[in-house]
């Protein structure tokens, strides 16, 4: 999992992102199981709820492939 410090300048900030990409893979497991996943930031959120939505949609889509 990649955060740059140049997106996300605070730890906290950064922190916070790790921690919901991890819940999120843990919760969709069972859907992606036998693959091998990079998550990384390319843009700062724009609001707290924007990266729970996102990590949700990514692995939406992985599962229909």
């Amino acid at each position: 999992m990649v955060v740059p410090k140049r997106l996300l300048s605070r730890a906290v900030d950064r922190n916070r992102v790790k921690r919901i990409v991890r819940e999120r893979f843990r919760l969709a497991q069972g859907q992606i199981a036998g693959q091998d996943w990079l998550v990384r930031l390319t843009r700062a959120p724009l609001s707290r709820d924007d990266v729970p939505r996102d990590v949700d949609s990514l692995f939406c889509v992985a599962d229909a492939n």
